[in-house]
């Protein structure tokens, strides 16, 4: 059951990756709208789990400060969603980083299996781990290219991991 989830994740981020492409500029104004408010909505939850404590400590206080600078935070994204966008390469790459890592070690358990083509999954890792350094190193300037790139990032990883499930799951049998 748990690789189906994995399967319809990948297949979400195959779609994903694909809008991103096609609506770049949209994908970047929806997604720091979303973002601005998710963390206002985080603030706003905090201030009411704060405001329902009846005995108020120095731990409850630093709640209420991180609720008050969420809320702040998140009314600075919906105002200026352009500057806020500026960090989303330099984050993406970060997970992309993250990602690339479970990729190699994906491959090295697939050669710990004996299995003739792990070193596919390897070229998976090495063409995300590059894109990802990209993305930290040199963000573009223009985040709609960003994005297109992003995209393309995800396409990459989706595929991988589908292709992954279906080697895993041909194996099992």
């Amino acid at each position: 059951m748990k690789k189906n989830f994995s399967v319809i994740g990948s297949l979400l981020y195959l779609v994903l990756g694909i809008i991103m492409i096609v609506f770049p500029k949209n994908i970047s104004n929806i997604l720091c709208y979303f973002i601005g408010s998710v963390i206002i909505i985080y603030g706003i939850v905090n201030i009411t789990t704060y405001s329902k404590i009846i005995e108020k400590n120095s731990l409850s206080k630093v709640l209420l400060i991180i609720a008050i600078a969420c809320i702040l935070f998140g009314l600075f994204i919906l105002a200026k969603p352009e500057t806020f966008a500026s960090i989303i390469p330099f984050v993406t790459g970060i997970y992309m980083l993250l990602l690339s890592i479970s990729k190699l070690g994906e491959a090295l358990d697939l050669r710990r299996q004996n299995y003739s083509k792990w070193w596919m999954v390897l070229l998976f890792f090495i063409e995300l781990f590059i894109f990802s350094l990209i993305l930290i190193f040199n963000p573009f300037s223009a985040i709609e290219l960003t994005i297109e790139f992003i995209g393309l990032i995800f396409i990459i990883n989706s595929l991988s991991d589908i292709w992954t499930y279906m080697v895993l799951k041909k194996n099992a049998k």
